[in-house]
């Protein structure tokens, strides 16, 4: 190899690790500013994430065709099959925590997203009502068999709640209860929001309610007021 060619060679070397260092740093330096302007954002209690949507549940909605072939996720909203698999959707998805209070479950679509998310490292708590954690078809003896923290309380009040917190950033919301028959027998709303206000006073709640029902703030009392106390029923909820 010659003088020129080989500095020909050189330069042509010296410019594409120029390059590559320039492109790194700018990666880096994109990686950081996302991460800096999501974490102001999130400390000013901006949305981030913008994932903002009211799906109504009606015993009159449409089918689409597929549901006929067993398929479950069609991605239309106007669809019941479609709405209950975006909800899934971010159960499924959830990464880090997720924490469920829900009067009743019995649905396996929903216990089966919320024991899977156990399996994969999610931190999982739920919150159930005690006189239907103890019901016909109640998953809640299910997550306790598999180790996933559960908390009721002996009250002869209802725990009416029905929310999950998604990764501490999604919040699900409404009147639906985690059964077959809330989904696709009742009308029902859910509504899926990122708006950091609604999600922390949320998160606050639950927390409140997982202390306030921990087995160390159980009294006997509330077994006895509990048995004078005439029993709510509940029937296809």
């Amino acid at each position: 190899m010659n003088y020129s060619n080989r500095s020909l060679w050189l330069l042509g070397l010296s410019t594409f690790g120029t390059v590559c260092v320039i492109g790194i740093f700018n990666y880096k330096f994109n990686q950081w500013m996302r991460k800096r302007v999501n974490k102001i954002k999130k400390d000013n209690q901006i949305d981030i994430l913008n994932k903002n949507r009211l799906l109504t549940f009606g015993v009159s909605s449409d089918q689409c065709d597929g549901h006929m072939k067993r398929q479950f996720d069609c991605g239309n909203l106007d669809c019941n099959y479609g709405r209950l698999s975006y909800i899934l959707g971010f159960i499924n998805n959830c990464q880090k925590n997720l924490d469920v209070c829900i009067y009743i479950i019995t649905a396996k679509l929903f216990g089966d997203c919320i024991i899977n998310a156990h399996r994969r490292g999610v931190k999982v708590r739920v919150i159930a009502d005690s006189d239907m954690s103890f019901s016909a078809q109640s998953l809640i003896n299910t997550f306790r068999a598999g180790d996933i923290p559960t908390r009721q309380r002996m009250s002869p009040f209802i725990m009416h709640h029905k929310f999950v917190i998604v990764d501490s950033e999604v919040l699900i919301n409404g009147s639906m209860n985690f059964t077959m028959t809330g989904a696709f027998c009742n009308w029902e709303n859910v509504m899926i929001t990122t708006q950091p206000e609604l999600v922390n006073s949320f998160q606050k709640a639950f927390n409140s309610l997982w202390e306030d029902f921990s087995p160390l703030n159980y009294s006997p009392l509330d077994g006895i007021i509990k048995a004078q106390a005439p029993q709510h029923q509940v029937a296809n909820v």
